[in-house]
C-alpha cells in the first residue's frame, strides 16, 4: 500500500512537464503486480465455455485448442461462423470490465 498512497504523476510532452496531478486508481510502471493481475483479468477472456469456441484439432489428438495467449496476444480459434458472434459479444463484456481491445491490431483469418 506504501506504493500507491498519495500517489500522483505528471505528463511530459516535448520536453514540458505538467503539474503533478494525484492518481486515484492505476497500476504503477513496473510494479511487481502487474503480470499477475493482467493474467487474472486475462483468464476471463481465455476461460470462455468450450462451447462458445470450438476450436482447431492438431496432429492425431482429440485434444482442441481453442485459444493461445503470450505476453498481451491473444489467438482465438473458430470453426463455425455463429462462434463470431459470441466471441463479439464476449470481446464486449471484457471492454466493459475495462481492458480495451485494438481494433487497429485485430485481425480475423478465414
Amino acid at each position: 500500500m506504501g506504493l500507491y498512497r498519495n500517489a500522483s504523476s505528471e505528463v511530459q510532452i516535448n520536453g514540458f512537464r505538467s503539474s503533478h496531478f494525484p492518481i486515484h486508481s492505476s497500476i504503477r510502471q513496473g510494479c511487481p503486480l502487474s503480470m499477475q493481475l493482467y493474467a487474472i483479468c486475462l483468464k476471463l477472456l481465455i476461460n470462455t465455455p468450450k462451447k462458445v469456441r470450438t476450436g482447431i484439432k492438431i496432429g492425431q489428438a482429440r485434444a482442441r485448442i481453442a485459444a493461445a495467449a503470450y505476453a498481451n496476444d491473444v489467438a482465438v480459434f473458430l470453426t463455425s461462423p455463429s462462434d463470431v458472434q459470441i466471441l463479439q459479444e464476449k470481446l464486449r463484456t471484457y471492454e466493459a470490465k475495462g481492458v480495451k481491445i485494438n481494433i487497429q491490431k485485430s485481425r480475423a483469418l478465414l
